[in-house]
Parts: C-alpha cells; sequence; structure tokens
C-alpha cells in the first residue's frame, strides 16, 4: 500500500499500525494538501458485502460527530477492492505506549484523560453511537496533553459481524463488559463499563482481570469482582475508588445511567481534592477574621482562604450559629447570671427594710457622691458576673463545635459474615454506621455481609458511614438448551450461565455424530439457583458390532471354511483359484484377513484355494516388473494378479487396509493394524484387464493403479 495513491487523491507514506480488522497508514491529503490518517480495512473483512455496508454506514454516523475530544473523520470511501476512513492525524501518542512507559498514572492526569474520554462518548451516545471497544490503544494524547478518542463507528460494524464465529471472544478481552462476553444487547452502559476499567488501569498500573486466554479473562468479567484500587495503591481517593467500582459493577442496571452521571462524579472527585489536599499539605493556622473584601471593616464567618501549598494557609474559624450561641449561654451560666442579678436586687431592698426606710426615702437621705460609688461597684460587679457567665458558655460552644469538627478517631471493625442487625450493633458501638450500597447475589445466606469496602483495622473518624455488601442469595438462572452442542460449546455456556458441570456420560447414538449432547438434567429453561451442577450425556455413535477373531482355514476344505466363516457372522468375499504344490487339490492356500485377525460382525473374508482340476496358466512379466498371471476365468475374464510391498511410515500402529476394484465389485481384501516401519507383502488378484488395487494407511489414500503394474 506504501507509495500507492487512493481514490486518485490520498497518498499512503507510511504504515503506523495495525488492528484486528484494519491497518493504519499515514497519508497526504493531495487536495488540501493536509497530512490525515487512513484505515484500510482489511481483506478478508473487504470481501463480505454485509459487513462492509454496516461498516460504511457506521463510519458515516461517526463522521457526524464534532467534538474537540474526538479523532474527526474526514471522509469515506472504497478504491477498487480497498475500503478506507480518513481521519485527523493525530500527533502524540496513544495511552497504551504512555501507560507502558510510566506504569501507572497520578491520579489528576488520569482524571484528565477519564474525563476527556468522558466528554468524547457523552457526544457519541447523544447521537445514539455506541464505542464498544474503549480501550488505551484508542485514546490517543497529544503533546499538549489533550485527549481524543478514535475507532468511533468500526467497532460498532466489528461487533455485529463477527459476534456469530463459535468460540470467539470478540474484541479487547480485558475492557469487554461482562454482556459483551456473552453476547448479549450492547449499549451505552458498556461503554461506561469500559471507561470504569481504563481508570482502574490508569490508577492502578494494571487490568482488573488477567489470564492465560481471552475466554478466561472473559469469564473472570462475568464472575469475579475486582480487587480494591486502593489496596493495591493507597493513595487512590476513596471516592474515585467507589466511581471505578460502580461504572465495572456485573449488572448494567447497578451502573451509572448515563456517561454525563459519570462524568459529573469525576469532577465532584476533581473538586473535592482541590479543597483537601492543599490544605492537608500546609500547616494550619486558625486568626482572627480579617476585613471583608467587598465591605471594608467587616468580616465573612465560615470564609476559608486557601494559597500556595509551600506557604502558610490561614482558616478563619467559623462561629457557632445565633441560636447556638444562646442555647450555650442559657446551658452554661446564663441562668446563674439571672440568679446573680436577682440575689443582688433583694439584698438591696432588704438592707432598705431593715431600718425601716423604703428604698425611696434611702435614696433621699444618702449623699449622692456615695449614692453614685455604690451604683458603679455594682454595675463593675454585674458586668464582671456577665463577662465570665458569657466566657463559660462560649468555651463550652466552642469546645462543642470542636468535637463536631474534628471527631474523634475510631478503628474500624469487620463485619464480614454478620447479619445486617448484628453489623449494625457492632459498628455503633464503635461510633460509626453502616450503609448497605449493594445488594448481591451470593453462596451466603440472605441478609449477610458479603463485602466491606472499608477495610477492618482502617482508621477513620467517629461518625463514618461503613459501606457493606448484603447478599440476597443465589441468584436463580434458566438452564440453557445444550442439545447438539459439542463438548467445548456446553462447557462455556455453562460457565456463562454460571452454573457447574454435574456427570458426563455417553451412550451409543445411531442418528446423532460422536462428542454431541443428546441429553442433559436439569431439562432445558429449567429454572434452578446459580452454580446448579448440569449432567450430560454425550453421543458416541453407532455402536460398534462385536469383534470376531478370524480362524486359521489353510489346509481344510473350501467348502468347509465357507461353512465355518458363515456360522461365525462373517460374510465369503472372493475365492480364488491358484495352483500351489503344497496343499491338495480344494484346500484352502491362504486367506484375507490373515489368521488371528480380529474383525468386526459382518466383514468379508477372502480365499485362495488350489483348483480341483489344473487351469492352463501363463506367466507374462508385468509393467512394474513383478510376475503377473494372465488367467483365463471360466467366464472369459482375464484373472491378473500381482505381488505388492507396502512400507507403513514410521511412527505409531496405523491401520492398513487395500481395496480391489474389477469387473465383479468394489471390496475390502486386506484389513490389519502394524507397527510402524512396517513391511505389508501382499498378493493382489482381480478380474479384467483393468482391475485396480487402492492402499489406505491411518484412513488415508496412500496408493493406487492397476493391479497389473502393482509392485
Amino acid at each position: 500500500m506504501v507509495g500507492s495513491i487512493l481514490s486518485d487523491r490520498y497518498e499512503i507514506l507510511e504504515r503506523r499500525g495495525e488492528g484486528g480488522m484494519a491497518i493504519v497508514y499515514r497519508a497526504r491529503d493531495r487536495i488540501l494538501g493536509r497530512r490525515v490518517a487512513i484505515k484500510v480495512l482489511r481483506p478478508q473483512y473487504a470481501a463480505d458485502t454485509d459487513f462492509v455496508e454496516r461498516f460504511r454506514r457506521e463510519a458515516q454516523a461517526a463522521a457526524s460527530l464534532s467534538h474537540p475530544n474526538v479523532v474527526n473523520i474526514f471522509d469515506v470511501g472504497t478504491d477498487g477492492d480497498v475500503h478506507y476512513i480518513v481521519m485527523e492525524y493525530v500527533e502524540g501518542r496513544n495511552l497504551k505506549e504512555i501507560l507502558r512507559e510510566q506504569g501507572r498514572l497520578p491520579v489528576a492526569k488520569a482524571l484528565d484523560i477519564a474525563e476527556g474520554v468522558c466528554l468524547a462518548l457523552e457526544t457519541a451516545h447523544e447521537q445514539g453511537l455506541i464505542h464498544r471497544d474503549i480501550k488505551p490503544h484508542n485514546i490517543l494524547v497529544t503533546r499538549d496533553g489533550h485527549v481524543k478518542v478514535t475507532d468511533f463507528g468500526i467497532a460498532r460494524a466489528a461487533s455485529t459481524a463477527t459476534l456469530t464465529q463459535t468460540g470467539t471472544v470478540i474484541g479487547s478481552v480485558h475492557y469487554l463488559s461482562p454482556e459483551q462476553a456473552i453476547g448479549r444487547q450492547v449499549g451505552v452502559f458498556s461503554d461506561i463499563y469500559s471507561v470504569g476499567v481504563l481508570l482502574y488501569e490508569m490508577v492502578t498500573g494494571k487490568v482488573p482481570f488477567d489470564g492465560e486466554s481471552p475466554v478466561a479473562v472473559a469469564l473472570k468479567h462475568l464472575q469475579s469482582d475486582p480487587d480494591s484500587p486502593r489496596r493495591a495503591c493507597p493513595d487512590v481517593p476513596e471516592a474515585l475508588e467507589k466511581v471505578i467500582l460502580r461504572a465495572m459493577a456485573k449488572e448494567p442496571s447497578q451502573r451509572y445511567g448515563t456517561i454525563g452521571e459519570m462524568l459529573a462524579d469525576l469532577q465532584r472527585v476533581r473538586a473535592d481534592r482541590a479543597r483537601t489536599e492543599p490544605v492537608a499539605a500546609a500547616s494550619v493556622t486558625v486568626v482572627e477574621p480579617g476585613p471583608h473584601p467587598d465591605h471594608p471593616g467587616e468580616a465573612t464567618a465560615g470564609e476559608r482562604t486557601a494559597h500556595d501549598p509551600d506557604e502558610e494557609t490561614t482558616i478563619v474559624a467559623q462561629l457557632p450559629a445565633e441560636e447556638e450561641m444562646k442555647q450555650a449561654l442559657v446551658g452554661a451560666g446564663a441562668a446563674g447570671l439571672e440568679a446573680t442579678i436577682v440575689r443582688a436586687s433583694r439584698t438591696e431592698s432588704e438592707a432598705g427594710q431593715a431600718d425601716g426606710t423604703s428604698p425611696e426615702e434611702e435614696d433621699e437621705q444618702v449623699p449622692a457622691k456615695k449614692k453614685k460609688r455604690r451604683s458603679l461597684a455594682f454595675r463593675i460587679v454585674l458586668g464582671l458576673v456577665i463577662f465570665l457567665s458569657f466566657t463559660s458558655g462560649a468555651v463550652w460552644a466552642g469546645l462543642s463545635f470542636f468535637d463536631r469538627l474534628f471527631p474523634e478517631d475510631v478503628v474500624v471493625p469487620e463485619v464480614l459474615g454478620m447479619t445486617v442487625e448484628q453489623a449494625r450493633a457492632v459498628l455503633e458501638e464503635h461510633g460509626l454506621g453502616l450503609s448497605i450500597v449493594r445488594e448481591v447475589n451470593s453462596d451466603q445466606p440472605v441478609n449477610t455481609i458479603v463485602r466491606q469496602l472499608q477495610d477492618p483495622g482502617r482508621t477513620v473518624k467517629m461518625g463514618r458511614q461503613i459501606e457493606v455488601h448484603v447478599s440476597i442469595g443465589r441468584e436463580i438462572v434458566e438452564v440453557p438448551d445444550l442439545t447438539m452442542h459439542s463438548e467445548r460449546e456446553a462447557m462455556l455456556r455453562l460457565v456463562q450461565w454460571g452454573l457447574e458441570v454435574g456427570e458426563v456420560t455417553t451412550e451409543y447414538r445411531l442418528d446423532v455424530p460422536p462428542n454431541l449432547v443428546v441429553a442433559q438434567d436439569p431439562a432445558p429453561h429449567a429454572r434452578v439457583l446459580r452454580g446448579t451442577a448440569v449432567d450430560l450425556v454425550f453421543s458416541t455413535g453407532a455402536e460398534p458390532l462385536p469383534l470376531v477373531q478370524v480362524p486359521d482355514f489353510r489346509g481344510q476344505p473350501l467348502e468347509l471354511a465357507v461353512q465355518r466363516v458363515e456360522e461365525l457372522g462373517l460374510v465369503v468375499g472372493e475365492t480364488f483359484g491358484e495352483e500351489d504344490p503344497n496343499f491338495q487339490p480344494g484346500q484352502v492356500t491362504d486367506q484375507f484377513p490373515e489368521p488371528g485377525a480380529e474383525v468386526e460382525v459382518g466383514s468379508v473374508v477372502n480365499f485362495v484355494y488350489r483348483p480341483a482340476a489344473a487351469t492352463q496358466i501363463g506367466f507374462v512379466p508385468s509393467a512394474g516388473g513383478q510376475t503377473a498371471t494372465d488367467e483365463t476365468a471360466s467366464d472369459g475374464d482375464v484373472i491378473v494378479q500381482s505381488l505388492i510391498t507396502i512400507h507403513v511410515p514410521p511412527g505409531p500402529e496405523q491401520e492398513v487396509e487395500i481395496v480391489i476394484i474389477d469387473n465383479i465389485s468394489a471390496r475390502r481384501v486386506y484389513y490389519g493394524v502394524h507397527r510402524g516401519d512396517a513391511r505389508v507383502t501382499h498378493m493382489l488378484k482381480g478380474r479384467g484387464a483393468g482391475a485396480m488395487y487402492q492402499v489406505y494407511i491411518g484412513g488415508e489414500l496412500r496408493a493406487q493403479g492397476l493391479i497389473a503394474e502393482a509392485r
């Protein structure tokens, strides 16, 4: 392809990469003078007209996408048998190359990339286009860090065209959603799952599921929960872990409803990190409120300012609300203050009444200076009482607020295996709460804790909600119909449905080829618990006939030999007259199969015997260098015969068969099992000058020709 020009416009410059269904080239648009990337469909797919049509339709739909995070598609065309897509040429690397180089990415960078992918998918989903093959190879990162998603359209076409291939897992197996792995309906939720896997790999440096084969990995997507990202990398924020695990839920209904919802959660994770990380990295100082920038001389309660992490961060503590202050005053000293004021008033009144002078009269008698001094003292005492009362109340309120703002650290207890009620009671004893975030099918009893998201032994703040998964018992599934499936297909379908392989037996079935399922228990479509064992019965084909050991008939009269063959359930084949001075006329001189051979009932036995009366026989050399006998039978046919030597190839034992095709019939005249490198010599005899022989070794035709020319 390099050096060729497609559609008199696109000059192919170099090969840049390849995938399962297409090859990517760097090219130049000769009309617009710009660099482009061209994806050329592989020839094996180009020959499938249905696939090509869907490929073009999906590629045109992808071309309608216009978004900064999507690789633009400029053109879709055909040049002869070559089908291609012209795309924007992106200077940069794909995410897989970056991960290979760096191992894992910082959380901030992973969030950047994930948000770019979500923005691209959000635009595609709004137009009804599902990517279906989100993976690091399809995420391009430019030199300035901009994210672009590629391969819209072709992934959708490929999944439709190849899902019918038996035993084949389609797509990038490490990023497949569970529904893709078993060929179920694919939608928005499938892309969300793949983005979750992508995020998992970026923050941990490894894929959540791996195995020795694609099928093994696909089964883990169906059956296994991923390990906690925080367990592998403690610096992963807990909120980000929740996003990843929700996106990777086995059931589509338990994932995000839209990619936009996932994007919003990722943005919240970023915002939380921006608020908390600088504070955690800096020293914290509580200072008096400063002037508000909009109102000089005033301060804003609760205002928090964060500076550069290398500088000291100032935090202005928020004061308690007005109602809380009132309650604090009443509870911590206001009542005492009220009692003091009342008591002081009563003392003054009682003192006046003791000498029979009313307060009014006393005021008139006391000199003005002394009265003023007493009033001042009273005010000082009253102010002091108020100040002390207010101070004690404020201190109490401040300590209460501090406790709420900075709760005590507690260690998370283990609640796995407990019932919900037991777990809630244990957590409450530690000052913690219980939050059920997911109900899952499990072998554990109903209402039992099967997973604890905050690991036991971890330190958290008092009042924290500990998130758990609760068992709702084993799932009920429908048994698939496995009849007429091969052993491999049946085993795989059972695993996909969450069922076990039970007892495997065989039976002879004349109407069913070997190694196919002919019966199962439970029956197809029965509803059973996940994990139930299904017994399978496989066909072994037609029942083999009993074996008979061929006696040695040599030296016996031909009539008795024929009678004995029929008694054994065998069939007499050809009988050939041949002069042999070692035997009496009418006696069997040779037989095929040889004495001692084990053959099935109904097999043919051929005899050579010495004729009772001499026959005129002439010997002529055959074309093969052997001596052939040219004998005239009673019906005028020429009888030809020749000695043949067969060499069995080196290796294990193999079956050797010889078939004669002449004027009488086509028949097997020899059968035997011989070790490798053995030599088998046999006399061929047939009627007619055109009589032929065929030699089969191991069931394959190895030699054939005229008997007269046999060697």
